[in-house]
């Protein structure tokens, strides 16, 4: 109890920041100049993967310690995707909105939104899509540590939105904004304040509970000082179990992501791989809520009581909810060969078998090469 208690605990403790924002671009170069020449971006780093057919850049308005960034990656072949309706936009603190709104536009960028005042406020806002059309609001706003400000995502239940960022991630409701005659509501939710740091945008539209992903913006990295602890947090019982008795003494359990789109909570189970010279994926859960049970139509009806002296039938049974589903592979079984194969190969080529897994070899504890 003392150690769940602790666990609890942590996120309180755990020193967490907002790191880079990771989604897909279907022009590299391309966009890397249009963020540079119109929102005034740097490019921090880039590389190139040829062997698993993809490049990416990370760029934003200071260095990649102290600031938010964005991670574009380019994947060979492909020239668009799928924003979704899930991913909103992401905003940019600048003193002169006009102006940037105007360098967008003389880039070929498309301003969905003129500058002007928000509506039932003072804040002067503008709204520009990238080459690829994600959309980017503009805030005009004093000198700030962070000019890359906030990101937007849309959430079905914005309760249960907060409550997951607050226990799970250790985020705080910095502020609620209800607006009825809009029909929407939005929680920020962060680690520091509004203006001094990056943001989350949760918005909440009446009516709406379910939005598509698609295959566009990929996930938000978070910084923590024990990953494992993290994890452990969202996910009490270790998914590490059946390979850290296999030895594997490099096994490693990575917070895949977080997000109220398409899964609530994901994880891999990597492990080094020495002939590729990196961890390979060797185990993956998500828990995907209610996402996909929304999209197949299937609900179950909780075991309520009726109240007492109602009347029997069905106008008077609890509601149906839509059920939650679990995806998960337990065990990607073509890498985790090459993972034991590699990992317990010896000088001389053979291979030692992990003591678990001898009973299933029939006692053999060596596997040796055939002499040619």
């Amino acid at each position: 109890m003392a150690e769940n208690a602790d666990l609890v605990e942590w996120p309180k403790k755990d020193k967490r920041r907002f790191l880079h924002v990771v989604y897909r671009v279907g022009d590299l170069d391309r966009t890397i100049q249009f963020y540079t020449e119109c929102f005034g971006m740097k490019v921090l780093r880039k590389r190139d993967v040829p062997e698993e057919k993809y490049s990416n850049a990370f760029l934003g308005f200071g260095p990649e310690t102290s600031n938010f960034v964005v991670e574009l990656t380019y994947n060979y072949g492909v020239s668009s995707y799928d924003i979704g309706t899930g991913f909103g936009h992401f905003a940019i603190s600048t003193q002169d909105v006009s102006k940037m709104v105007e360098a967008v536009r003389a880039k070929g960028g498309n301003v969905t939104r003129e500058p002007g005042p928000v509506k039932g406020g003072g804040s002067v806002i503008a709204f520009v899509k990238d080459p690829d059309g994600y959309t980017f609001e503009l805030i005009q706003r004093g000198p700030t540590p962070e000019p890359l400000c906030q990101v937007m995502l849309r959430v079905g239940d914005l309760d249960r939105a907060i409550k997951f960022y607050e226990k799970a991630l250790g985020m705080r409701l910095l502020r609620r904004i209800e607006r009825p005659e809009y029909k929407y509501t939005i929680g920020m939710m962060g680690y520091a304040e509004e203006y001094e740091s990056i943001v989350l945008e949760l918005t909440y539209n009446y009516g709406v509970t379910e939005y598509t992903k698609g295959n566009a913006y990929a996930q938000i990295a978070i910084g923590t000082d024990d990953v494992y602890k993290s994890a452990e947090l969202v996910q009490p019982v270790p998914p590490q179990r059946v390979f850290t008795c296999l030895s594997i003494s490099s096994a490693r359990r990575k917070c895949l992501s977080c997000a109220d789109l398409k899964i609530n909570i994901g994880f891999d189970i990597e492990a080094w791989m020495p002939g590729l010279g990196r961890f390979g994926e060797i185990s993956s859960a998500s828990n995907c809520t209610d996402y996909q049970s929304r999209r197949l139509g299937i609900r179950f009806r909780p075991s309520e009581p009726l109240q007492t002296g109602s009347k029997k039938g069905k106008a008077n049974l609890p509601s149906t909810k839509f059920v939650h589903t679990l995806n998960a592979t337990a065990c990607a079984v073509p890498r985790m060969m090459v993972c034991l194969l590699e990992n317990y190969q010896q000088e001389d080529g053979s291979v030692v078998i992990p003591e678990p897994l001898r009973a299933f070899m029939g006692g053999i504890e060596v596997i040796k090469p055939k002499l040619r």
